[in-house]
């Protein structure tokens, strides 16, 4: 269909649903002129970065502070450390744990969790998301050992890229990203129709 009738179906689409309108494209793209005619603004402009799950692993190397545990669920401690996926419950849960996935976690002696990730597996491809370590672990290794530990289930899955997601503005996690052997492949932006906000 005509783009202009497609941005209109969205937006029926999350009207039906009592939700304010959301769509990602890609800047360059007929598709994002559409939306930006129709009043939706940019957030979060995001990267898509790339790197070989071979390069990752080596870059990483093989010492690691933690091993993490995998899980096929998320468990309560996991998801009580991110507070979107908290936010909308079961839903989060369903489709978080949507495909072949494993949610890898480091936990002190307690059960507090003190970093973790996602891991999704398709193809010969390995996403990595959900990555966080809590304030007071920060720069102590665990988000590299995390991160380690997902690259590799990806590559016993048979995965041999891997990709992640990072917002434009976070410089820091693209330095500590590339510095693990990922490259920026492409940008794409989040829109919102700023009519359907509450």
């Amino acid at each position: 269909m005509p783009t202009s009738e497609a941005v209109d179906q969205v937006t029926r689409w999350y009207a039906a649903r009592s939700l304010p309108a959301r769509a990602h494209v890609h800047p360059d793209r007929p598709e994002a002129g559409a939306f930006a005619e129709a009043g939706w603004s940019v957030y979060d402009p995001t990267l898509l970065l790339l790197a070989s799950v071979a390069k990752v692993i080596r870059k990483l190397g093989p010492q690691q502070v933690a091993e993490p545990r995998h899980d096929s669920v998320l468990r309560e401690a996991w998801l009580a450390t991110d507070e979107r996926a908290a936010r909308y419950g079961e839903s989060a849960r369903a489709v978080m744990e949507s495909g072949e996935v494993t949610f890898a976690t480091v936990r002190d002696e307690r059960g507090a969790v003190l970093a973790r990730g996602r891991g999704a597996f398709h193809g010969d491809w390995v996403g990595v998301s959900a990555l966080w370590t809590h304030p007071a672990h920060r720069g102590t290794g665990l988000s590299s050992a995390v991160l380690r530990s997902l690259v590799s289930w990806g590559a016993e899955q048979g995965a041999t890229t891997a990709y992640l997601q990072v917002v434009e503005s976070n410089d820091h996690a693209r330095r500590i990203y590339e510095a693990r052997g990922f490259e920026v492949h492409h940008r794409y932006a989040y829109l919102v129709d700023d009519a359907t906000q509450a």
